[in-house]
């Protein structure tokens, strides 16, 4: 009885510790998701920043939510085209 009680503790502590690692990863991706998603903006690739941003600012990622808005407030998230530049709603 014992030594199935200490394969199933080792069994709990295996499975603790590849869970902690996953979460570990899946942190560090999405960090350099948002520092790549930053440098497609600095590069004024706006289509790939905003594919890059928007899962994390939906995943509850501040920075990436705020960016987001700046986007969109400055025009940078919409497509461009001949009526909203004639009509003033689209900025550069």
């Amino acid at each position: 009885m014992e030594v199935a009680m200490s394969v199933r503790i080792k069994l709990v502590w295996t499975l603790l510790g590849v869970i902690i690692f996953a979460i570990a990863a899946v942190n560090s991706a999405a960090a350099g998701s948002y520092e790549e998603a930053i440098a497609a903006y600095e590069r004024a690739d706006y289509a790939t920043a905003m594919r890059l941003l928007r899962p994390l600012a939906e995943q509850g990622n501040a920075d990436a939510q705020d960016q987001l808005g700046l986007m969109y407030k400055w025009g940078y998230a919409c497509r461009s085209t001949k009526r909203n530049q004639r009509s003033g709603t689209h900025r550069r």
